[in-house]
């Protein structure tokens, strides 16, 4: 399966369901599917309006080998202008 086309299905559904800009990050190929993290603007309009910096969301995929989204989440939130702090391992 080529990495466009599952750049393509994620593209879509965050369209779908999310509506917002976003950014691959990282793309895997695991041997249940596909494993991503992508980068959403969230609530673009509001943050332009009252002339803040942009919140930056970090999201992790997965898809399964049909091409499915299994599951989404939003791990992590910034302002645009600060860099992702990774966790401390314990």
């Amino acid at each position: 399966m080529k990495i466009n086309k599952v750049m393509d299905t994620v593209t879509d559904f965050f369209k779908e369901n999310v509506n917002a800009p976003l950014r691959f990050t990282a793309i895997e190929k695991t041997e249940e599917g596909w494993y991503m993290q992508l980068e959403v603007i969230e609530e673009k309009e509001y943050m332009q309006k009252y002339a803040r910096d942009q919140i930056v969301g970090l999201y992790e995929v997965t898809l399964d080998d049909e091409m499915e989204v299994t599951s989404f989440k939003r791990i992590n939130m910034r302002s645009r202008s600060m860099a992702y702090e990774e966790e401390a391992s314990s």
